[in-house]
Formats: structure tokens, sequence, C-alpha cells
């Protein structure tokens, strides 16, 4: 046989065999293609579990953290209540016992007796303010004013001038509180009909003024 027919029978045999092949080929790529697209399904599926687990996770940080937010305010809300006792129970009550007044050259001295039934306080600056009358303070510093313990208030004042029940006066305390913190009371005197200074707290009891 020549070699062109041995050629032409060897070609019919083998393009039966490529075509197999190439059939074959074809679904084997499609099963690949088919286990592929299952595999970025399951991928998918298993980003959208650990997304969904991320927005949980946030979601119970986002609790977390409101809880302890809650948390932390009562504590702070709790700390500030006690502190406020604390710095209430340290702060003096300040009351009065009576008063008078004397005459001396040129001069009246108004004496107002007060006593303390708080707390102890310390380095007592006082100071008068918003007065309506020109009045100097005989003493305006107080190493310490312990409980239950009185003190003299002594305002004077110019013989000439008028003292009339409409004048009044601040008293200004700055001090050392019994927590050691730095502390201010006001004490409002008024002129009463005794002519000298009295003034008024909570549960106090009113007291005579007599002249010295």
């Amino acid at each position: 046989m020549p070699f062109n027919e041995w050629g032409d029978f060897f070609a019919g045999v083998s393009a039966p065999l490529a075509f197999l092949w190439l059939v074959v080929g074809y679904f084997q790529q499609g099963e690949e293609l088919g286990q592929n697209t299952q595999a970025l399904k399951q991928q998918e599926r298993a980003l959208q579990l650990q997304v969904e687990e991320l927005k949980q996770s946030v979601q119970q940080q986002k609790e977390m953290v409101k809880v302890t937010q809650e948390h932390l305010e009562i504590n702070r809300t709790s700390i500030e209540r006690e502190y406020r006792k604390e710095k209430l129970r340290a702060q003096p009550l300040i009351r009065q016992l009576g008063g008078a007044y004397s005459k001396k050259p040129n001069m009246i001295k108004h004496l107002v007796r007060a006593i303390n039934i708080g707390h102890l306080i310390s380095r007592v600056e006082l100071s008068i303010r918003n007065t309506t009358i020109e009045l100097n303070l005989e003493k305006d510093f107080f190493d310490n004013w312990d409980f239950n313990t009185e003190k003299d208030l002594v305002f004077t004042r110019q013989e000439d001038t008028n003292l009339s029940i409409n004048d009044s006066l601040e008293l200004h305390m700055n001090y050392l509180d019994g927590m050691g913190e730095q502390s201010a009371q006001v004490l409002y005197f008024s002129a009463n009909e005794r002519g000298n200074f009295s003034f008024s707290s909570e549960n106090s009891d009113s007291n005579n003024d007599t002249p010295e």
C-alpha cells in the first residue's frame, strides 16, 4: 500500500479517537467546573457565616460596653452621693447664742455670740460683704472652730453712724472643713430692734440682746 494511503488510513482511524478524547475532556472539564462552583458556594456560605458571627460579636461587644457604662454611671453616682453626704457631715453648723453691744469713745461695738454644733473646721477667715453700713471686724481669723465651741463675732462702727432696722450684712466664712478641703459659708446678718445684729438659721432659738 502506498504511503499516502497509509496516511489516509491512520488519519481516518485516529480522527474518531481524537473526537472521543475531546468529548471526554469536555465532560471532565464540566465536572471540574461544577466541583469548583460547589467549592465556591461552600466558601461563600462559610464567609456569610463568618460575617454573621462577626455581626453578632460586634453586637455583643456593644451590649457589654453599654452594660459597663451603666455600671460605671451607677458607681459614679453612688460615689458622688456618698461624697456629698461626707461633705455635708464635714461642715460646721453655726447657731447664735446671744448678743450685746457697748459704747466706747467714738465707737460702738456689736458682739454676736455663736456656737458651732457641726464639724470641726480650721483656718477660718471672715470677711464682711454687701453691707448697708460701714462696719469693721475686730477679729477676722480663727485657727479653728471646734464642735460645741463658742466664738464672739465682734463688729465695730463709728459712733456717728446710725443703725437702722433695715441695715444688713453678709459675713463670709472661708475655711478648711472636716475633710481638709476648702469650703465656704455665708451668714446673713440683719439689725434688730434692740440695736444689735443677729442672724437666724434653721432650728435656732431667738436670744435677747442686752446692753453692757
